[in-house]
């Protein structure tokens, strides 16, 4: 019996070292594991971030473009508006997803109606108003 008494202080703190060891190992694969979800929420927001930039890339050389192939007089609002979009683009590479949205939102404001006029479009992109999409 002195010997059984023996073993169990020896396996008491053997199991309290593998419980130790067991739970640290754990609480770093947690941390690891909430360092990785926040990085890649952080990348999400990057990636929406840059997909919003190249959308009003996109949208401000398009309808600049268009305009130009067609040699059409561009109303000064509309050319001013394109022009500082341009400007803002370039001097505001790590603008949020929000700021590139709403300068695209403020150029489709003055571009939707002149655009509508000269081709019948509601965007850039070539649909009509009314089209279901």
């Amino acid at each position: 019996m002195g010997r059984k008494n023996a073993k169990t202080p020896q396996n008491s703190r053997t199991v309290k070292r593998f419980h130790r060891q067991t739970m640290k190992k754990y609480l770093r694969d947690f941390k690891n594991g909430v360092t990785e979800a926040k990085h890649r929420e952080e990348l999400e927001k990057e990636e929406q971030r840059i997909i919003s930039r190249n959308e009003l890339g996109s949208y401000v050389f398009n309808l600049r473009n268009k305009l130009d192939v067609n040699k059409l007089y561009i109303p000064n609002r509309l050319n001013d508006a394109i022009q500082e979009t341009i400007a803002w683009l370039v001097s505001n590479q790590e603008a949020s997803k929000e700021e590139y949205e709403n300068k695209q939102g403020t150029l489709k404001e003055i571009a939707n109606p002149i655009t509508r006029i000269f081709f019948g479009e509601t965007d850039v992109s070539g649909s009509r108003r009314g089209d279901a999409g």
